[in-house]
């Protein structure tokens, strides 16, 4: 089974839990479907979810599905760091058929072709630019 028959829509919809400032929890539907399953994909979106200097720990829970993330809120606001994550999230289902491909035929070079795509995509206030497509960094 590969990641573009799991249905991945479900990935775009999580919801806030419980916040404080500095941090957050969410809930990632995905996440505890598929999580044990893929746990590499799961350590990879963690560690591209902390390359923004003002995220400082991506905590995932495949088992509750809950995912912790710990923040600067002297750097950014609560509002931009769930949006930054939903929109990771979003940018990943977009280009999910590519996405499974590449993990399966070469997960060794993937991760640092995302890191790339989400330099690129990045902005201030964690802004990811939807005109900047993970296609145009993760080659096919």
């Amino acid at each position: 089974m590969n990641l573009s028959e799991l249905g991945l829509a479900t990935i775009g919809r999580p919801r806030l839990l419980h916040a404080l400032p500095g941090r957050l929890r969410l809930h990632a539907p995905f996440l505890k479907r598929y999580g044990k399953e893929f746990p590499e994909l799961v350590e990879m979106a963690a560690r591209l979810l902390t390359l923004p200097e003002e995220i400082e720990e991506v905590s995932p829970n495949p088992i509750s599905g809950n995912v912790l993330l710990r923040y600067d809120p002297d750097k950014i606001s609560q509002e931009d760091v769930v949006a930054f994550f939903r929109a990771v999230l979003r940018c990943c289902v977009r280009d999910r058929d590519l996405l499974a491909r590449v993990l399966n035929e070469r997960p060794d070079t993937v991760e640092q072709e995302l890191c790339d795509w989400m330099r690129a995509a990045l902005s201030r206030r964690l802004y990811l630019d939807p005109g900047v497509r993970i296609q145009d960094y993760v080659r096919d």
